[in-house]
């Protein structure tokens, strides 16, 4: 699903490029026409860049719970006390995590392999 959703951003976006060009040669009759038509495709945009977004982050933080979660499993296996992850709280994993760095490089790691800086 993912791959859908950026490959229709990358549709659109040439979409919005193509109504562009179409806007700046356009008559004065058909003007009015092709800027709602721009207008439409940068909010269509706009909205899958969102969408697209939270996937990756989704995907990210996925990875990041499922190590640590790896980790406590190992633990317990050594003898530690169980430990569960609250599922009602907003990355409830990155406040008590025992390693919360290891956590938050991989969702760096993520963000720099997509070519994101923050």
């Amino acid at each position: 699903m993912p791959e859908l959703h950026v490959s229709e951003l990358a549709t659109l976006k040439e979409n919005l490029v193509r109504a562009k060009k179409l806007l700046a040669n356009s008559p004065r009759d058909l003007r009015e026409e092709r800027a709602a038509e721009v207008q439409r495709l940068e909010l269509a945009v706009r909205r899958m860049e969102s969408v697209v977004q939270r996937e990756r982050r989704q995907k990210v933080e996925r990875v990041a719970l499922e190590k640590i979660q790896h980790e406590e499993k190992e633990k317990r296996k050594q003898g530690k006390g169980a430990w569960h992850i609250k599922k009602g709280k907003s990355q409830p994993w990155l406040d008590s995590c025992s390693d919360p760095e290891a956590a938050v490089s991989s969702r760096s790691e993520g963000n720099s392999a997509q070519g994101e800086v923050r």
